[in-house]
């Protein structure tokens, strides 16, 4: 590891420290568990489906909805039929909830103003520039349907199905499958 290398784990870690302790303490005052918080955050830009929260978080439908049973029960979501499938429930954000974010974006946004105070004014300036580069060609889901599924594949692709004969081979493990 070179001294470039070494200087950036360091940052990172205080960094990582700074934004971390001061987002489990905020958790802590707010009644959240860290999973209850990532579906706020998942729910903050619009509403989504659970099917579409099950993928987002990497847990199974009941885990989602026994997630949004307790959110629901501090009034921080509501639940809905879509409406364009009565068969999908889709969760949002309420006023609460939406005010519970806010908090949490904001505690997390004075931790950074404080941690970037400890620069120079000109300094920081730069930091914050070469920061904004990083993020500021970053992809952005236009919706929670365009959104990038995350997690494993639970089933074989079909090319990997195949043998060399051809045929069609069972799949080997458990068949994940979502509605939405």
């Amino acid at each position: 590891m070179d001294e470039t290398d070494e200087l950036m784990a360091e940052v990172v870690e205080a960094l990582f420290e700074v934004l971390v302790q001061g987002h489990f303490s905020h958790l802590i005052e707010m009644e959240l568990t860290p999973s209850q918080a990532q579906l706020l955050w998942l729910l903050h830009r619009e509403p989504r489906a659970t099917g579409v929260l099950a993928s987002h978080l990497g847990i199974s439908r009941p885990a989602v909805t026994q997630l949004c049973d307790r959110l629901l029960a501090k009034n921080l979501i509501r639940r809905r039929e879509s409406d364009t499938d009565r068969r999908s429930i889709v969760v949002e954000l309420t006023a609460p909830g939406r005010a519970a974010m806010d908090s949490l974006r904001s505690r997390r946004t004075v931790a950074l103003s404080e941690f970037m105070a400890r620069l120079e004014p000109d300094l920081r300036d730069g930091v914050m520039r070469g920061l904004s580069g990083l993020t500021g060609d970053r992809p952005r889901p236009a919706s929670a349907s365009e959104a990038p599924l995350t997690g494993s594949r639970t089933a074989t692709p079909p090319q990997e199905a195949s043998n060399r004969s051809g045929k069609i081979q069972p799949a080997r493990g458990r068949l994940r499958i979502e509605w939405d």
